[in-house]
């Protein structure tokens, strides 16, 4: 299978990342720093605070100046200007990184504070921090972190 072009969409315009959540939802990052997404919504993946499924997209709340952007099964990460990680969204495995089990419908700052780059695979987060270490959360059933 190739990419093929769904749909344009005007809210796009200057789209710099793109993460895909498993469930069928999906987070953009534009210029401005704001991201948005769209889909599912059951577990809070959107981030807009509510459980509500939308079609078109809505802003991801309580966050700005978002540089980087991972999914995993139903959850988000973001990384922020300042090296700060943000989850939300499906955390029965901890994959958010507040230090709970208990799925957020919001953006929460992890204790995660000095990152440059982040990753999230199924029900597992990861972060690399400015000295290159590499930092894990989440489920470990498979050996993850």
């Amino acid at each position: 299978m190739f990419p093929v072009v769904l749909r344009k969409m005007r809210t796009l315009i200057g789209l710099l990342a793109i993460s895909a959540l498993m469930p069928l939802s999906a987070t953009t990052q534009a210029q401005t720093g704001y991201p948005n997404s769209w889909g599912w919504n059951y577990e809070g993946e959107l981030g807009d605070g509510t459980f509500l499924e939308r079609l078109k997209p809505v802003s991801v709340r309580n966050i700005k100046n978002v540089v980087e952007l991972a999914g995993g099964y139903a959850h988000s990460l973001a990384l922020d200007s300042s090296g700060s990680v943000w989850g939300w969204g499906y955390n029965e495995q901890g994959e958010v990184g507040d230090g709970t089990y208990n799925d957020n419908g919001l953006p929460f700052q992890t204790k995660m504070k000095h990152a440059v780059h982040i990753a999230s695979r199924g029900y597992h987060s990861l972060a690399v921090g400015f000295d290159g270490s590499l930092f894990a959360w989440g489920d470990n059933t498979n050996g993850e972190l």
